[in-house]
């Protein structure tokens, strides 16, 4: 297990790397929240041999989870609000 960790490892970095960037330029872009969350869990995977590690990864995924759900949220309802002319 360790060899697939250190295969990996250098690529989940990098992975990560780039998704923050893209979250951080585009503050509402729940693509990239959704990436981040798929690699968190891919770190979590690789951290198998520190509990601690592992946890912090999985509590990251899942806040990104959450923040991919809330701007797609907010992205429906304003696309919603776009489609519904205003009555005066």
């Amino acid at each position: 297990m360790d060899s697939i960790k250190a295969q990996n490892a250098a690529l989940v970095e990098e992975g990560l790397k780039y998704l923050n960037q893209a979250a951080e330029s585009k503050p509402d872009n729940a693509t990239a929240m959704t990436y981040l969350d798929l690699a968190f869990r891919l770190k979590a995977n690789l951290d198998w041999a520190d509990e601690a590690a592992r946890q912090k990864d999985v509590a990251k995924a899942v806040e990104w989870r959450q923040k991919a759900i809330e701007a797609r949220k907010v992205s429906a309802e304003q696309k919603s609000a776009e489609a519904v002319p205003a009555k005066s």
